[in-house]
C-alpha cells in the first residue's frame, strides 16, 4: 500500500523505504531512504524538516495526498527512525503526537495509521497491554471504514500480542491467518511479520518451524536488500 507522500513501511521494519515528499512549490522534494537500507541518521533530519514544513496552518489544509495526512505520516515515520536510533522515549512521544494530530483532524485513514504505529511502538517497548488495546482500536476503526490493509496489519499485531501475553496456540493460529490475509492484499511476504511468526513458533516450542520461518524471513530481507542495491 503506497502513498505519494510517505511510503509506509510494512509493519515493523518492513522492506520498503520511506519516501517523504513536500508537494508545495516552496518545499524541495525530500527523499528519506530507510527500511532495509537503514540510513537512520540521514532519514531523521529530513523527516523532522518535513514535519516542520507541514506543521503550519498554511500548509496543513493542503497536506492530504492519496488519502493520508502528511504530517501524521511524517511523525509516525520519525517515531520509527528514532526507535531505530535508540531513542525509545522520543519514539513514543512522536507516535503519540501523530495520534493526537490524526484525532484532531478527525480523518479516519490518518487515525488508522497513527493508531497502528502507536501500537507498534508500544510493542517494541514490550508494553503488551497498550499494544493490544491500540491494535484493537485500529482493527475496529479499519473495519468500520473498510480499510482492508489496516485490518490485516492490526490483526497481525494483535495476534502477536496474544502470543506474548501467553496465549501461544490461539495467537499462533490467528497470526498465520493474518499473514495469509495480508499476502492476499499486497501480494508478497514481509520479513518483519515472518519474524513475528517465527517467534510465535518458538513460544509454543515448535523449534523446527521457528528456524524454518526465520530462515525464510532472512532470505526475503536479503533479496530486498539486493534489489535496492541494484537500483542504486
Amino acid at each position: 500500500m503506497q502513498h505519494e507522500g510517505l511510503d509506509c513501511c510494512c509493519g515493523s521494519g518492513g522492506v520498503r523505504p520511506f519516501l517523504l515528499r513536500a508537494p508545495l512549490l516552496e518545499a524541495p522534494l525530500t527523499r528519506c531512504f530507510i527500511g532495509v537500507l537503514q540510513e537512520w541518521d540521514t532519514a531523521r533530519p529530513h523527516l523532522e524538516q518535513g514535519v516542520t514544513f507541514y506543521n503550519t496552518q498554511q500548509h496543513r489544509s493542503q497536506s492530504f495526498l492519496n488519502g493520508m495526512h502528511q504530517e501524521v505520516v511524517g511523525l509516525r515515520g520519525l517515531a520509527q527512525v528514532l526507535w531505530s536510533l535508540g531513542y525509545p522515549d522520543q519514539a513514543l512521544q512522536r507516535s503519540q503526537e501523530a495520534l493526537t494530530m490524526a484525532r484532531e483532524l478527525a480523518h479516519p485513514a490518518s487515525v488508522a495509521t497513527a493508531l497502528y504505529f502507536a501500537a507498534d511502538v508500544h510493542g517494541r517497548r514490550r508494553e503488551w497491554q497498550c499494544t493490544y488495546e491500540l491494535a484493537e482500536a485500529t482493527l475496529g476503526l479499519a473495519r468500520e471504514h473498510g480499510f482492508a490493509f489496516w485490518v490485516a496489519q492490526a490483526q497481525l499485531l494483535r495476534n502477536r500480542t496474544l502470543v506474548e501475553q501467553g496465549q501461544g496456540e490461539a495467537g499462533l493460529t490467528q497470526l498465520c491467518q493474518g499473514l495469509a490475509a495480508l499476502r492476499a492484499i499486497i501480494g508478497l511476504e514481509t520479513g518483519a511479520f515472518l519474524i513475528w511468526l517465527a517467534a510465535a513458533y518458538g513460544r509454543v516450542g515448535q523449534r523446527e518451524e521457528e528456524l524454518r520461518v526465520a530462515e525464510e524471513a532472512l532470505a526475503i530481507s536479503r533479496r530486498s536488500a539486493e534489489l535496492y542495491r541494484l537500483k542504486g
